[in-house]
């Protein structure tokens, strides 16, 4: 379900910016300067539709582009004090707390 909900987003985004895009223009306002001011503005379709596909493609299992996950979200079973924390960040915790008078 969040797969799918992330594909929604995108859709109502690009949904909401080109509706209001259109209202502008038809109240005589020219919202749309793409390439006008800056021609770097020609890099960002190429990566934003291929942001788009990867995002669809793990939604609706298309093929992607890697053969492996990137990121994951799946919590540990249990209760999370169960998680163990490396050593080095234990040691490095300062030992101010036995030193304070209450």
């Amino acid at each position: 379900m969040p797969k799918y909900l992330g594909a929604l987003t995108i859709v109502l985004l690009l949904g909401i910016v080109l509706s209001r895009v259109f209202l502008l223009k038809w109240q005589g306002i020219k919202a749309m300067k793409f390439g006008n001011i800056d021609k770097t503005d020609f890099l960002i379709p190429p990566l934003a539709l291929f942001y788009f596909y990867v995002l669809f493609a793990a939604a609706f299992d298309w093929p992607n582009v890697s053969t492996r996950q990137f990121l994951s979200a799946v919590l540990p079973r249990g209760p999370l004090h169960s998680v163990v924390e490396p050593d080095f960040v234990q040691a490095e915790l300062p030992d101010w707390h036995r030193y304070r008078s209450s």
